[in-house]
């Protein structure tokens, strides 16, 4: 959150206006043509994955954590029974698997926005 919260903060400065995230921010810096498109979208990712990230407590990261320690180790109580392996004998997931549709999309997508754009959070 550190470089959300500076970014917010050095906007502020300069424009001397205040907004609630990034998002906003970002809208209203490319409207007046301050910043480009693509840096607009990357600002409006970290504001989305900052907001995600203020959701996820450390009892649902410990519990995602053990439970991809205990599928790598086989010791998977769901069952899984969907995971396959291919050539190489690392897992892969048709979809239907213990994480498929419980919500943790959401934290695989703004991870890979995170990661399409070389943003780093700090927690």
């Amino acid at each position: 959150f550190d470089l959300h919260g500076r970014l917010l903060r050095e906007v502020a400065v300069v424009t001397g206006q205040h907004f609630q995230g990034l998002r906003g921010a970002a809208s209203h810096l490319r409207r007046q043509g301050r910043i480009r498109p693509s840096l607009a979208r990357q600002l409006t990712r970290l504001d989305d994955t900052a907001a995600m990230l203020r959701h996820v407590s450390v009892v649902s990261a410990e519990r995602l954590s053990e439970e991809l320690t205990a599928a790598l180790h086989g010791e998977d109580e769901s069952g899984c029974g969907v995971c396959i392996g291919d050539s190489e004998g690392r897992h892969t997931d048709s979809g239907d698997g213990p994480l498929a549709g419980d919500g943790d999309d959401d934290i695989m997508q703004a991870v890979k926005a995170v990661q399409a754009q070389d943003v780093f959070v700090q927690a």
